[in-house]
């Protein structure tokens, strides 16, 4: 089938748009979206950016939030995007520019009628909300699960470190949550393995959040693994196998 349809850019403003982790070609679809269509500036402390018509300024791990992926889906698609001949990327110190390939093939064509994008209102519809609105710290807050475990793990880390203080209880049950969704890891497990971040000499050092024990994860886990294999029977070591 050929031809072309027309989305729009407010596409990307409904919630159901990140109801579900984005596979490759939503991410494709999502990076076409997001694209300026003129020239723009972005400012970054005291540097300025230029963002030319289909570029997109975007950090790997802004796109990774977005996407609900994790950073290293995130480059992999990239990659294999560029490989195809579909996108440019370019980083500097401040962000990552992503330059879509044959950008004009995109948006202006016979089907279209000559006609360009348009801006619009930002707020077209009340009841659609751009993303940076959904109430992400609301869903986070409403799972008991992640709510516990960042309370479980402020408790750990306390006993190291008494006069810890944190500003924003919210944001670790947010990041607890991210952890659960994005390792897929079972609540009793991660509870294993914020225990190994807070009894072991050298990772205490190091997790003193639920941040770095997301950047930490991997390693913890593996670590946790090997620990529980060797205070079970050989019987039972399979039930812990992945």
């Amino acid at each position: 089938m050929k031809g072309y349809i027309k989305l729009p850019r407010e596409l990307t403003r409904d919630e159901m748009y990140y109801r579900s982790p984005f596979e490759r070609p939503r991410a494709l679809l999502d990076i076409i979206l997001l694209a300026t269509y003129k020239e723009r500036t972005l400012r970054k402390g005291n540097a300025e950016i230029k963002i030319e018509p289909g570029e997109v300024a975007y950090s790997t791990v802004a796109l990774s939030k977005r996407w609900k992926r994790s950073r290293n889906f995130v480059l992999k698609v990239l990659k294999e995007f560029a490989s195809m001949g579909l996108i440019e990327v370019k980083t500097n110190p401040y962000t990552t520019i992503i330059k879509i390939k044959n950008w004009e093939q995109y948006r202006n064509n016979p089907d279209c009628n000559g006609q360009d994008e348009k801006e619009v209102p930002l707020r077209q519809n009340e009841n659609i909300k751009p993303p940076e609105e959904l109430n992400q710290n609301t869903a986070a807050a409403s799972d008991p699960e992640a709510r516990g475990l960042a309370a479980f793990l402020l408790s750990e880390i306390r006993k190291n470190d008494p006069y810890l203080v944190i500003q924003d209880t919210a944001e670790w049950d947010l990041e607890i949550s991210r952890i659960l969704n994005e390792f897929g890891i079972p609540p009793v497990e991660l509870r294993r393995v914020i225990e190994l971040s807070q009894s072991h000499p050298f990772w205490k050092k190091h997790v003193v959040s639920p941040s770095t024990l997301r950047l930490h994860f991997h390693a913890l886990f593996i670590e946790m693994k090997e620990k529980t294999k060797k205070q079970i029977p050989e019987e039972w070591r399979l039930c812990y196998e992945r």
